[in-house]
């Protein structure tokens, strides 16, 4: 044998010891044949570990032995955050005006009823002088009322007086003080003249019966008795008629400067004045006297003041208005949002919506945003589309969700968890056992002797939504098994590390 065939003799030796050796290894990694077949379900990609009794307590492997069970899945789909609707305002002015001031800032957080901007406007300060016009007629009325009241009290004590006929001197000293109107004069005086008839009718009587008179000077004091008297009786009839209708006159003058100040009232209020304005107060029973100077304390009343206030708390999110400008009505100054709860819409797939027969309007649902410090936060489901889009064979899902540290902003893209219906006699691993090996999902199966462990592939019925879900496994494993729960990352990286090869 020539130099050429050793060197090659001694080549192919070394190649088939190294082939060996390699043959030997994978051997040793999987296992054993009759130990392989002993374990059911057992594929020909199943890779298998062995952990030592030292190994197996620091990494705390948790098992469950797989049975067929009840399921109720979650689906997770993609949302995006938007802003509540019901929460967010353009606020504009109900009437043109100049802007005399900004009180706030873009991104600024304020208050309900807090003044946004001061508007001058003709038309508010035209209405708030109506409202002021009418304000006093309402008080000069009442004052007439009342005085109008007083004299009808009086004139009736007056003929309950007279009623009785007593002295006319006594009825001047007791009323002298006491307003009566333009009915003193001629209820007194006929009073007096029926007086004076009266007793002169007295006198005459008293003579014919003493013979010292005729018998016509009876009659003729008898017939000027009977014409005073019906003056005076006149007299009370017109003073009763005359007082009730000058009270009604004067009541029916209240009621029509109330109804004016309301009209007026309601007209300010219409052009969106806030309702703690002065000059909105409807106190109609006011007792409130008009005092002598009371112009000089509305000379400078700044009548066409009108302030823009927030309708309720939220942040300000555009503003469109600056100092000395002309505004419209209706035109947007600020758009107010409340930033305290967000909407989060999710379009789910026709094919999908079918497996979530049991959501319902009130359902909560896990809502996981990237850069929130919870990552999870729930919401309650407010609306379920009853139309699937034509575009996009989607049916729309809305929840609201609290977002008081404001960390969910609108725009922004997220993820939701929606329960699916429930399944029954399905074989199911917690989403902690699944772990990716390969490009392939699978569980790590236990085998009897409690330290060796096969990575099986499957096959599940949607991926994990997190440790603690239920996955449906539809094909790669059977009922009897006994699969890891936990622990299987741990397995996994064992795994990986057993089949590195060793360096020299």
């Amino acid at each position: 044998m020539n130099r050429t065939s050793i060197v090659v003799f001694i080549s192919g030796a070394a190649l088939g010891a190294v082939s060996l050796w390699f043959l030997g290894a994978g051997r040793g990694s999987v296992g054993s044949t009759s130990e392989s077949s002993a374990e059911p379900a057992k594929s020909v990609s199943a890779r298998r570990v062995s952990i030592s009794p030292e190994k197996l307590k620091v990494i705390q492997i948790e098992t469950a032995l797989l049975e067929p069970t009840k399921v109720r899945q979650q689906m997770q789909v993609p949302a995006t955050i938007t802003l509540n609707v019901d929460r967010r305002a353009t606020v504009s002015p109900r009437v043109p005006g100049i802007v005399r001031q900004v009180d706030v800032v873009l991104g600024q957080k304020v208050k309900a009823g807090q003044r946004l901007a001061m508007i001058e406007s003709p038309d508010v300060g035209t209405a708030r002088l109506l409202v002021r016009s009418h304000r006093f007629d309402l008080q000069v009325s009442k004052r007439d009322a009342e005085w109008r009241a007083l004299i009808t009290k009086n004139v009736e004590l007056l003929m309950t007086d007279l009623a009785t006929k007593p002295e006319a001197k006594t009825l001047e000293i007791k009323y002298a003080n006491k307003p009566l109107g333009h009915d003193r004069g001629m209820l007194l005086s006929s009073y007096a003249k029926y007086e004076l008839t009266r007793h002169e009718e007295l006198k005459q009587l008293e003579l014919f019966k003493k013979n010292l008179i005729g018998e016509h000077l009876i009659h003729q004091s008898q017939h000027g008795r009977e014409g005073a008297q019906a003056e005076f009786e006149s007299a009370m009839e017109q003073t009763r008629f005359d007082v009730l209708q000058e009270k009604r006159i004067s009541d029916q003058k209240v009621q029509q400067a109330e109804v004016d100040l309301i009209d007026a009232v309601q007209r300010l209020r219409l052009l969106g004045v806030p309702g703690d304005d002065p000059s909105l107060d409807l106190d109609l029973n006011s007792s409130e006297i008009v005092s002598a100077d009371w112009t000089k304390s509305i000379v400078m009343e700044d009548v066409a003041a009108y302030p823009i206030v927030a309708a309720f708390d939220g942040t300000i999110t555009s503003r469109t208005v600056v100092p000395s400008q002309k505004v419209d009505m209706g035109a947007p100054l600020f758009t107010l949002a409340d930033l305290s709860t967000v909407r989060v819409s999710a379009q789910i797939a026709e094919k999908d919506f079918s497996s979530l027969a049991d959501l319902k309007l009130g359902d909560v649902i896990d809502v996981i945003a990237p850069g929130t410090t919870n990552k999870v936060v729930h919401g309650n489901i407010i609306y379920i589309g009853a139309e699937v889009d034509p575009q996009t064979r989607t049916v729309p899902v809305i929840a609201e969700t609290p977002n008081a540290t404001g960390q969910l902003r609108p725009g922004q893209f997220c993820r939701v968890n929606l329960e699916r219906a429930e399944q029954d006699g399905v074989l199911a691993v917690p989403g902690s056992a699944v772990v990716e090996w390969n490009g392939k999902s699978g569980v790590f199966v236990a085998l009897k002797d409690g330290k060796s462990f096969d990575f099986q592939p499957v096959i599940l019925d949607q991926q994990p939504v997190d440790d603690k879900h239920m996955v449906v496994v539809r094909q790669g494993l059977s009922a009897g098994q006994t699969v890891v729960t936990g622990g299987a990352f741990m397995l996994k990286s064992e795994l990986i590390l057993s089949l590195e090869p060793e360096e020299e």
